[in-house]
């Protein structure tokens, strides 16, 4: 049986040791903040970010990860024989499971695993 990895996304909110101890991958969604592109992962200081929020005079949007932003995270899984369990905010919120589909399904059409 091949070694499980486990992928997941930033909603998840998963604590930082959490994610390191059990080598949990993560693919990361976007916050548009007045022009500004941010990857949700790439927050670390919440008190400026919260204070950036409260003097805003439009609120940010928020972008799932592209296709490519999964193949990155699978493909060196799947090159290292790992099986993948995906685990993802809910579709109805969000269009982020859509695209880990079409990444494994692009994964499978190019015989790369994914099934």
């Amino acid at each position: 049986m091949a070694p499980v990895a486990v992928v997941s996304d930033t909603t998840a909110y998963l604590p930082t040791d959490v994610v390191e101890a059990n080598d949990i991958r993560l693919v990361s969604l976007y916050v548009n903040f007045g022009g500004d592109m941010l990857r949700e992962a790439d927050i670390r200081d919440y008190p400026a970010f919260f204070d950036r929020l409260r003097s805003a005079d439009e609120m940010p949007t928020t972008s799932q990860p592209s296709v490519g932003d999964f193949l990155a995270v699978y493909e060196p899984l799947l090159a290292e024989g790992r099986d993948i369990v995906s685990i993802h905010i809910s579709g109805g919120l969000s269009g982020t499971p859509e695209a880990a589909r079409q990444a494994r399904e692009a994964l499978e059409r190019d015989g790369k695993g994914g099934e």
